[in-house]
């Protein structure tokens, strides 16, 4: 199921236009040790920050929850590569994960986003999260890095 998972998701990517990245703390944390353990969201983050780089894609970064905390993070991040394989296979100028992540955190982050603590479900977070990214729409409060 993992490996099938990620090529799923790897071939979305790849089909993809406009990805949305979804910036927290909880999903960075994981990737302090990705050098040693393979980490699916950094994954995705290497794939869509290469497809961005590559003009394949657009990327909205959309940072979750209100901590500031996030910001300092890719200077705590290993300066070694992801362990993952597909990584080292899928791009050909690979970044280490501090690089990764300075790189993407160096693009304009767009709407900040409540945490999922703030809501009783998933579900409502993330219907809340699709809300304001909606109505930013409307507003035109965020644009494309481009």
């Amino acid at each position: 199921l993992g490996q099938r998972f990620q090529h799923v998701f790897i071939g979305a990517l790849r089909r993809s236009h406009v990805i949305v990245l979804l910036l927290s703390v909880a999903a960075v944390t994981p990737m302090l040790s990705a050098n040693t353990r393979e980490d699916n969201v950094l994954l995705e983050w290497e794939l869509a920050l290469h497809a961005y780089k590559q003009h394949a894609a657009q990327l909205v970064l959309v940072r979750v929850g209100g901590s500031p905390e996030i910001f300092s993070m890719p200077a705590r991040m290993p300066d070694e590569y992801h362990c993952s394989a597909l990584s080292a296979s899928l791009l050909p100028n690979r970044r280490t994960i501090q690089e990764t992540l300075t790189e993407l955190f160096a693009l304009n982050v767009q709407t900040v986003l409540p945490s999922c603590a703030e809501y009783e479900s998933w579900g409502l977070a993330a219907a809340a999260c699709l809300q304001k990214l909606e109505d930013a729409k409307q507003r035109r409060t965020f644009t494309v890095a481009s």
